[in-house]
């Protein structure tokens, strides 16, 4: 299975947004990227002709999330200025260009950081790779990317401490929430500011 998609290259904004997932999921390392449209199989659309398209402008609209029964989504709704010209899918009509902050099992997980989202204003504009195939989570344990060193200080400068992998693996769920929310407000704080 195939997605489109783009990495965001804003900082401090990419490294915050990776920051919570992170912290609120802390089973793999993801960059913070667009998603545009997918999933896709390997012979259900010539999806690879997007691939290298420079997509222009883009912007944060608004925080937004939905919830299955096992499944709980919590992202920003985006506008991407060339996004009509891929868009339609005829099986989905309604795809949104979206940056996903939490996608996991744990709907008080969903209900705090979308709850902590909707109190600030996220309208920005965001700064796009050309659209790539979007990757499989980064495995923590045996691989530990450069973003992971953005990720560490966004949260020394966040928080009083530093954070090691082990130390947020071994968070109960009242810590998680604490320190998710206080990385909310500092992230949204941080975006304001540029």
């Amino acid at each position: 299975m195939a997605l489109l998609g783009a990495d965001v290259t804003n900082e401090p904004l990419a490294s915050g947004i990776a920051a919570i997932r992170f912290l609120a999921q802390p089973d793999g390392l993801r960059r913070t990227h667009l998603t545009l449209r997918g999933p896709y199989t390997e012979n259900s659309y010539n999806y690879r002709k997007w691939v290298g398209v420079e997509l222009g402008a883009a912007r944060i609209v608004r925080p937004a999330h939905f919830g299955l029964d096992a499944q709980q989504t919590v992202f920003f709704r985006c506008e991407v200025d060339l996004y009509d010209r891929l868009a339609w899918k005829r099986d989905y009509a309604d795809s949104t260009p979206h940056i996903t902050v939490y996608d996991g099992a744990e709907s008080w997980t969903a209900r705090a950081i979308y709850g902590a989202l909707i109190e600030f204003d996220w309208r920005v504009e965001i700064n796009l790779s050309k659209i790539i195939l979007l990757g499989k989570k980064i495995d923590i344990i045996k691989e530990i990317p450069v973003e992971f060193g953005n990720l560490m200080k966004i949260y020394s400068s966040c928080f009083d401490e530093e954070l090691s992998i082990a130390r947020i693996v071994s968070m109960g769920k009242l810590e998680r929430y604490d320190k998710l929310i206080e990385l909310i407000r500092y992230l949204s704080c941080s975006v304001a500011n540029r």
